[in-house]
C-alpha cells in the first residue's frame, strides 16, 4: 500500500532536477523510486555534495539552509 502525496524523485531523474525538487519542497532528503514506483533509496544533500557541480551544490545548500534559520 502506497500513501499518496509523497514527494520523491525517480532513479533516472537528472540530479539538477532532483535538487530543484528538493529546493521547492525545502527538504534535505528525498525518497528515490524506480519505474515500478518502488523505493530504491534516499537522495540527501550529502549525496549531492559528493556528485554535484559546485554551482548546483551551492544553489541547493543556499536555498535549503535559508529556510532553516
Amino acid at each position: 500500500v502506497m500513501t499518496s502525496g509523497i514527494h520523491c524523485c525517480r532513479d533516472d531523474d537528472d540530479l539538477a532536477k532532483a535538487v530543484k525538487h528538493m529546493e521547492g519542497l525545502n527538504v534535505r532528503r528525498l525518497p528515490v523510486i524506480n519505474k515500478s514506483k518502488r523505493m530504491v533509496g534516499i537522495l540527501s544533500l550529502g549525496d549531492v555534495g559528493h556528485s554535484a557541480s559546485g554551482d548546483l551544490l551551492a544553489e541547493c545548500v543556499k536555498s535549503v539552509s535559508a529556510h532553516h534559520h
